[in-house]
């Protein structure tokens, strides 16, 4: 096996990488993409399909608006968007848009944007009278909103237009970030390449999520240039025959992996999938190593659609990955967002907000899973809640979720399962003892742990890691849960465990299940090889640590000035050695008085 940590075992990282691991190459057609002038290059029959299609999508979003802004007043009439609806979905306000669109005197956006507030502004004085200055200013605040909205669903629609017309291995290159990139991404799409660096943790997030080699450039790259993306190195525009040859033997390393045997069937050891585009299911059924459990992660999906999906989009996803995926068991992980990753509506909510004020993200969710798992009935499929610290709070989650999927044939099928990411989380694992599994979420969890963590850079210091108590807690909870005999399945999650140092730890400290990305396949064969090599030479040596530092802590306590305790550090060894010699005299005195009774019945003999 050719071993690809080589140069992380001569030179040991001082900092935790939680960019790209693997897949840092990428070898494709160069295409530009800019909505704007994308769009403006549709003919006029085609500019109405579009036209029609945004139509479509803007009374979707406003009926979808009425419905949750109606959950707070009772008069449909004073909920904002029903008074936008009211102003601007009228044939004045539709013409006025198809004039500016299909005359092409600007994009379409901006020909949205100002008709949608000539509309807005017209109806107030026609039907809208009562509106003081306040309420309208509100009025144009929900309509932006809504334009947003609108503007990341038609993104959309253009990229599905424009790479449904690539059928080749293609590098797009942008301007500035585009989430809806990464909403429903073509097979072919390799690598991205953007200009704006200032977005580089954003980019970041999604390369790690996707792992898809996402790289700053400013180099002049034209349209139709084949470029070979290298993370490490740089972008070569028309590479040679040479730096072809790199890329294909690069490749052929990460794909030859995809088809060698698991060579641990025999040990405890389970290697699963985690993925965030639901396309990659094909790359990881190559790999014998990914055909027990695999692990969706919903977050990515959502947030580049800027809101929930409906149900028929998630049915398309969950049935995909339930046809394709050959093993039996599937875990699909409800939304959790952070600073970069989000929906504009949900930042600063919490799960419980979110299942209280947001059904529209749970429901369809939940009722998909729970509709295309009656068509597989050898899969088992378990709905993973984040964000969760108490048992209460599980409790909760379970109970609601069961009431959404119930009245079907099969609804034992669908579980709802653990994740613990937190702290607080990590201390009520013994109080949900009874449940069939759990997963720890490393990335989260890492998060939690030590203060200022940003995910997809490399910040955090190993030894910050290492001085803090996540380690001593995973420890704890595996020997607990040993020693209580608990049967739970324990699996660790995340693109952290990833990491050399960190990985190993945790499979000295006895977990043997690992959700890790498909690529990572080299990684995770060399730790385990490495461990077997090694296994036997530490038994033991947690326990001897905790025992030397109690024994010093006792001297110092006993001492006649504890400040001005020295550590001698050979005083431990010779305590063992003393301790050594009682047991062999006990044990000898014991041996002796077993011996004396037989030796005084054969003498009256």
């Amino acid at each position: 096996m050719i071993n690809v940590l080589k140069d992380n075992e001569k030179n040991m990282r001082e900092h935790l990488n939680t960019n790209l691991f693997f897949n840092k190459m990428a070898y494709g057609k160069a295409i530009a993409f800019d909505p704007k002038k994308y769009a403006a290059s549709f003919s006029k029959k085609k500019r109405q399909l579009f036209l029609e299609k945004l139509f479509n999508i803007f009374r979707d979003d406003l009926d979808r608006s009425i419905l949750i802004e109606r959950r707070t007043k009772m008069d449909i009439n004073q909920i904002p968007s029903r008074k936008i609806q009211m102003a601007i979905d009228v044939p004045e306000v539709i013409e006025l848009i198809e004039m500016k669109v299909l005359d092409q005197q600007c994009d379409f956006i901006g020909s949205v944007t100002a008709s949608f507030k000539v509309g807005l502004q017209k109806a107030r004085h026609d039907l809208l009278k009562r509106v003081n200055d306040i309420e309208y200013k509100e009025l144009l605040h929900v309509l932006q909103y809504h334009i947003d909205r609108i503007n990341s669903e038609f993104t959309i629609l253009l990229l599905d237009d424009f790479q449904n017309k690539i059928e080749e291995d293609f590098i797009i290159v942008i301007d500035k970030f585009i989430k809806e990139i990464f909403f429903k991404p073509s097979p072919f799409l390799k690598a991205i390449i953007y200009r704006n660096k200032k977005e580089i943790v954003s980019f970041n997030h999604y390369a790690v999520h996707y792992q898809l080699p996402i790289k700053y450039s400013e180099q002049n790259i034209e349209d139709g240039n084949y470029v070979l993306v290298d993370l490490d190195e740089s972008i070569i525009v028309n590479p040679t025959s040479d730096d072809l040859y790199v890329f294909k033997e690069y490749n052929a390393l990460v794909e030859n992996q995809c088809f060698i045997e698991n060579p641990y069937k025999e040990t405890n050891f389970k290697i699963n999938a985690m993925i965030s585009n639901y396309m990659d299911v094909d790359k990881i059924q190559r790999h014998p190593l990914f055909q027990t459990a695999l692990l969706y992660q919903t977050d990515i999906v959502v947030a580049s659609k800027g809101k929930s999906l409906t149900y028929n989009e998630w049915v398309e996803r969950f049935h995909y990955i339930l046809k394709n995926f050959k093993g039996e068991e599937v875990f699909v992980r409800f939304i959790s967002f952070n600073e970069w990753v989000n929906t504009q509506e949900l930042i600063g909510i919490n799960q419980f907000d979110i299942l209280r004020d947001y059904p529209e993200y749970v429901e369809p969710f939940a009722n998909a899973i729970a509709d295309v798992s009656e068509q597989y009935p050898e899969k088992k499929i378990s709905i993973l809640i984040p964000n969760l610290e108490f048992e209460f709070d599980y409790d909760l989650w379970k109970y609601h979720i069961e009431c959404m999927v119930e009245g079907r044939d099969q609804t034992n099928q669908v579980r709802v399962s653990y994740e613990y990411d937190t702290k607080q989380a990590m201390y009520e694992m013994e109080a949900l003892k009874y449940l069939d599994d759990f997963v720890i979420n490393l990335n989260s969890l890492m998060a939690s742990y030590v203060e200022h963590t940003v995910f997809s850079r490399d910040e955090v210091e190993i030894n910050t890691i290492n001085e803090s108590n996540i380690y001593r807690d995973l420890q704890y909870t595996r020997y607990i849960m040993k020693l209580r005999s608990f049967k739970q399945r324990c699996i660790i999650s995340g693109h952290c465990a990833q990491e050399r140092s960190i990985l190993h730890r945790l499979i000295i400290a006895g977990y043997r299940e690992f959700m890790v990305p498909a690529s990572s396949t080299n990684h995770i064969y060399d730790v385990i090889d490495y461990y077997f090599s090694r296994r036997g030479q530490y038994v033991g040596v947690y326990y001897e640590d905790i025992a030397r530092t109690e024994f010093y802590r006792n001297l110092k306590k006993k001492a006649e000035d504890p400040a001005k305790f020295k550590k001698r550090y050979r005083l431990y060894k010779k305590h063992l050695e003393e301790q050594k010699k009682l047991e062999e005299e006990n044990k000898k005195d014991d041996k002796e008085k077993n011996e004396d009774p037989e030796d005084s019945e054969n003498n009256n003999e």
